[in-house]
């Protein structure tokens, strides 16, 4: 098998993983969360970040409940309503892109949906996989 590089890592047989880091939704929203994650992540060996793109109201419908628990206690809330408190902006996605610049690794982001994919021909600065 030949090797690739993505941006000064060698990818391929005989050569060391490439570790992505998912971000998701952990940061809940947050750019500052979202730049810790990314900073402990590369600490952590992380050679890439990734977060999501997409727009609640074009993803979920309001039927769909998410049920999580916190210290113990279950929670539920429609999964449309979590969606739009994490979602991030055009412009949050560049602050997390120009980090990790910063911090010397690429950051991707899955697109949800085609407005999303849209969104990533006006701005070449970060890479998106459609989903």
């Amino acid at each position: 098998m030949e090797t690739i590089k993505i941006w000064d890592k060698e990818i391929g047989d005989g050569c060391r993983p490439y570790f992505v880091a998912e971000l998701g939704t952990c940061h809940l929203g947050s750019v500052e969360i979202a730049k810790t994650l990314a900073k402990e992540s590369v600490e952590a060996g992380a050679n890439c970040v990734k977060t999501e793109t997409f727009y609640e109201t074009e993803i979920y419908d309001d039927s769909i409940q998410k049920v999580f628990s916190i210290r113990g206690k279950q929670y539920s809330m429609p999964l449309r309503e979590h969606m739009r408190e994490c979602q991030l902006t055009l412009d949050q996605h560049h602050e997390i892109k120009k980090y990790c610049d910063e911090l010397g690794v690429p950051f991707i982001s899955t697109a949800h949906e085609f407005e999303a994919v849209e969104v990533s021909k006006l701005h070449h600065q970060i890479s998106f996989i459609f989903h």
